[in-house]
């Protein structure tokens, strides 16, 4: 996959994997699963299937609802794009 940024080892702390490659499992050579974390916002190549599944509506929903539940417990929700060192 191509990336517009140099994410130099930089992982999500959901996958694992690396912010402008993050988790997908494709069924029939579409994506049935993958890590939609805020973490790989603004990582992912524009107009690749990848990104298109990682900025559905439901994905957005779904990280704008944990950001509620966490500062709904008194967390701080980290920013898109954070870091975990590799």
């Amino acid at each position: 996959m191509l990336t517009l940024t140099n994410d130099s080892g930089a992982k999500c702390s959901t996958c694992g994997r690396p912010l402008n490659n993050p988790y997908r499992r494709l069924v029939d050579g579409r994506i049935a699963e993958g890590c939609i974390d805020n973490a790989h916002t603004g990582h992912l190549t524009p107009t690749t299937n990848t990104s298109a599944w990682h900025d559905r509506k439901s994905a957005k929903a779904f990280r704008a609802a944990s950001k509620r539940s966490l500062r709904a417990l008194g967390i701080k929700p980290l920013p898109a794009g954070h870091v975990v060192a590799g």
